[in-house]
């Protein structure tokens, strides 16, 4: 074989495997020998496994849809413009819809709101964690099995909605300083400070443990307290005429301060759209609308229009 050379500034594997591929012809050649070669063996396997949001997905009979489109409606450089964007839906297969009725989205929380739990727990979003629930416990979490913390702050609780009494009362249990234990208490005490104080402004279990910093919460505890993540429901804007299996909404993106004063609040299905990119796979579902909502059959708007007979 002739000596082969290869500059480590430039293509080195390429010269190598180019020298490379008539090596065991010469080598078998001047052996005497035919040099044959090898059926290709994999090295690695792959096993797939079920998607971690299956039991929400199955719980509320969502199947994958694809974002096909997703377009800003709304000229952003214009004073106080709002956000509002079109988006389109290849359904999944054999769904279909009419006019009039509803696509229902399984989101995923705003990556904000994600990296302030992760931040209130001191964890990373790769950090490991494995959930496991007592005997007979039913639950919508990915039991007995690693999964990221971050994975399960995304994809499975709801992170912004506004805290229940309930919720309330148990961090004020939590708190050992007696002033925020107090002031939590208090938010409870009566029904017009909750729904002033919380209801109203949305304040959500997150908010009050990123004030309240003496609430000894575990993860653990954080999760049970949380409701588990909803899909959304959004009118569909285009007619089946259109598509029978490709929808459109038109929705407007909820961006704007929180009413709690804690940061910004993010819309958790229109921000998800929004930040999706064209081939993101969405758990979606067609719900019928009432009857009266949806358009008149052709025949029927026929008769209504027609002028009448003369006489």
């Amino acid at each position: 074989m002739a000596r082969g050379e290869a500059n480590a500034r430039g293509d080195f594997f390429g010269d190598f495997d180019h020298w490379y591929a008539d090596f065991w012809q010469q080598i078998g050649a001047a052996f005497g020998q035919e040099a044959r070669t090898p059926a290709p063996t994999p090295l690695l396997e792959v096993e797939f496994v079920p998607g971690i949001r299956d039991p929400l997905l199955r719980q509320n009979s969502l199947h994958m849809g694809t974002l096909v489109e997703n377009r800003e409606l709304v000229n952003m450089a214009a004073p106080n413009a709002r956000s509002k964007r079109h988006f389109e839906m290849a359904l999944p297969v054999g769904m279909t819809y009419r006019t009039g009725d509803y696509l229902t989205v399984l989101p995923m929380n705003p990556p904000e709101n994600v990296d302030r739990a992760l931040r209130r727990f001191d964890l990373a979003y790769d950090a490991q964690i494995v959930i496991h629930a007592g005997p007979g416990v039913q639950t919508f979490f990915p039991t007995n099995q690693p999964v990221a913390a971050g994975e399960v702050l995304t994809n499975y609780v709801e992170l912004g909605l506004p805290a229940t009494r309930k919720q309330i009362e148990q961090l004020a249990v939590s708190s050992p300083y007696l002033p925020e234990k107090h002031a939590l208490e208090a938010l409870i005490a009566a029904d017009a400070v909750y729904i002033e104080s919380v209801l109203d402004k949305r304040v959500s279990v997150l908010d009050l443990l990123e004030q309240y910093l003496s609430c000894r919460l575990s993860l653990a505890s954080f999760l049970q307290m949380l409701s588990p993540l909803k899909p959304r429901q959004y009118s569909i804007s285009s007619s089946s005429l259109w598509s029978a299996d490709h929808c459109t909404l038109t929705v407007a993106v909820v961006n704007a301060p929180a009413l709690s004063g804690h940061g910004t609040f993010h819309g958790v299905t229109s921000t998800y759209l929004a930040q999706a990119r064209l081939g993101t796979r969405v758990a979606v579902a067609v719900r019928p609308s009432q009857v009266a909502f949806h358009p008149r059959s052709r025949s029927i708007r026929r008769s209504l229009w027609s002028a009448p007979e003369p006489g």
